[in-house]
């Protein structure tokens, strides 16, 4: 019985070591992009290769360009309007998924997740068709509606799940004291779920400013987000701007993650 235990215990710790390696491996794996871009941002030639001294020229230069800089204000408040979008319909989706029952519960479900699984491509070309009879492609009410319906999802999944493990005998104890609904909610729902709300806000902003597969069929020429202009210029011109521009978008979405996890933890922050 005693060595049927060792055993056991020596063969737990062998697949946890052998997880932690495997773990430690996909961190690595996954850094190594980082590490490119930012060996490559450095490099004072203008190739974009591997780097034979050190500059931050190209930083300046990306940060005293007018087109990037303007595709940088499209990105960021782009992603942002269609966060708070995505945020007001995703939240009041799952608010009425999770409190009602009703008929098409289910299809509505899984309609309201369905772009997760469209590929990025075909959703591009059909809401550029479906914006088109509005004249409004090219602009930043197209590119706000488009981020909006790529990123509800993320934000239904994220408030879906913070309402599923919310205890709802607070709000019966508040109505039972006298408070009604709407006080109900704004004084003790809103406050216990915040942590989801804000959660699922960054997760939406990060995917919006980071989209290129829609974005690319919906700007216009005051309208180019950064992921549009990178992809236009590393096709036609290659050089270490593109690896300065990716090094500052890394930065805009660790800084957004870090005040998320700063703010609600990890364990909410990754609740999708």
């Amino acid at each position: 019985m005693k060595l049927s235990l060792r055993l056991r215990l020596k063969r737990w710790h062998y697949r946890g070591g052998l997880m932690t390696i495997f773990s430690i491996a996909i961190f690595i794996f996954l850094c190594i992009p980082l590490i490119v871009a930012l060996i490559m941002s450095v490099n004072p030639e203008a190739t974009l290769g591997y780097p034979k001294g050190f500059s931050l020229k190209w930083f300046g230069v990306l940060l005293n360009d007018e087109s990037w800089m303007g595709a940088y204000r499209v990105s960021i408040q782009s992603a942002f309007l269609a966060a708070l979008l995505a945020l007001v319909n995703g939240t009041l989706f799952a608010f009425a998924n999770s409190r009602f029952k009703y008929r098409l519960k289910g299809p509505l479900a899984t309609l309201a997740l369905s772009p997760l699984g469209v590929p990025g491509i075909v959703l591009g070309v059909g809401l550029l068709l479906m914006l088109n009879p509005l004249s409004i492609n090219g602009t930043m009410s197209a590119l706000v509606i488009a981020f909006t319906v790529i990123t509800v999802p993320y934000v239904v999944r994220t408030v879906g799940a913070t309402l599923a493990v919310y205890d709802r005998s607070v709000e019966e104890a508040a109505l039972t004291l006298g408070a009604n609904e709407i006080e109900t909610f704004f004084r003790i729902t809103l406050p216990m779920i915040a942590p989801g709300l804000l959660s699922a806000t960054i997760l939406a902003f990060v995917f919006a400013f980071g989209n290129l597969q829609v974005a690319i069929f919906l700007t216009g020429i005051d309208t180019v987000t950064v992921p549009v202009l990178m992809y236009s210029v590393l096709e036609f011109e290659a050089n270490p701007t593109i690896a300065a521009a990716a090094v500052l978008n890394i930065a805009i979405v660790t800084v957004a993650l870090v005040i998320g996890t700063r703010m609600v933890g990890a364990r909410n922050l990754l609740r999708f």
